[in-house]
């Protein structure tokens, strides 16, 4: 991608407008000072030429220091990074505004009920509920377009235990997730079945 550091890209989200936000956010030594998030426009697969140019850029950082993250997600005028925790800890979510300044101090939004690492998160097109993916499984939370519900709803949860579980993205029939190991999972159950 022209315009853009590779440092360790994480995870891609999409908003209602065909832009792509690739977020390169990795940190397993939790020693960046700042994250980047990235926007490119969605290129077409059938155009010659094989790069894109990143159109904007969002340098992020936490506001208790570094973290690693690997879920993104964007909704609205903000976009949202996802901790990945250990230690049983419990993951976080925290947004940026994606109409503001290049640089920002990202802001606590949630702390959810998962105490697993969060590789991977999407939200659904129409906002009804956000999915999370981690070592233990599938966890979708329905929102119904307020991400700040994030902070006390409980989650439909797919106990899938898988160490390599990458990311994940809703689809008509449910909600579609990839391994390291390439594999490609679908958890159909109803919680995961909110598009329309």
């Amino acid at each position: 991608m022209l315009g853009a550091k590779i440092d360790d890209w994480e995870d891609i989200g999409i908003d209602n407008d065909g832009h792509l936000y690739i977020a390169d956010t990795g940190d397993n030594d939790a020693k960046r000072k700042r994250v980047t998030v990235f926007r490119v426009d969605e290129p077409d697969p059938s155009a010659p030429g094989g790069s894109v140019r990143a159109t904007h850029k969002w340098h992020l950082h936490w506001p208790n220091g570094p973290v690693d993250s690997e879920g993104l997600f964007v909704y609205g005028t903000n976009g949202y990074l996802v901790t990945k925790v250990k230690n049983d800890r419990r993951a976080e979510v925290y947004r940026f505004q994606l109409d503001a300044t290049e640089s920002q101090a990202l802001k606590f939004v949630a702390k959810l009920t998962i105490d697993s690492p969060v590789t991977g998160a999407d939200i659904s097109a129409n906002g009804v509920a956000v999915a999370f993916v981690s070592s233990t499984g599938a966890f979708v939370y329905r929102i119904d377009g307020d991400v700040s519900k994030l902070a006390q709803a409980l989650p439909y949860h797919t106990r899938f235990k898988n160490d390599s579980m990458e990311a994940c993205t809703f689809v008509p029939d449910g909600l579609l997730a990839t391994t390291e190991s390439r594999q490609i999972l679908l958890f159909t159950a109803g919680p995961f079945r909110v598009l329309r």
